[in-house]
């Protein structure tokens, strides 16, 4: 699981495993402040989709086990990897 604290800015980052060789995809779920915004109360106009659970995202992507992997992690993040 990976954060991101900051409230505005994305986070570059490089992961490495070492003595993992069978893995070959990433699934990376995330939940943001983005998603955050778009789902809320009546009373914040500002948001779109008022009283609605917007859900987290899914990326998958194909993984080569002893490389390194590069994920940029949007502003006020979290992060679950699942690599099988």
């Amino acid at each position: 699981m990976l954060f991101n604290l900051n409230e505005t800015v994305s986070e570059p980052i490089t992961i490495t495993l070492t003595g993992q060789t069978s893995a070959t995809t990433v699934t990376e779920t995330t939940y943001d402040k983005a998603i955050y915004d778009l789902s809320g109360s009546p009373t914040e106009p500002r948001r779109t989709l008022r009283n609605q659970h917007l859900g987290s995202t899914d990326n998958h992507q194909p993984w080569r086990p002893n490389t390194p992997l590069s994920l940029t992690l949007t502003p006020w993040s979290m992060n679950v990897l699942i690599i099988n």
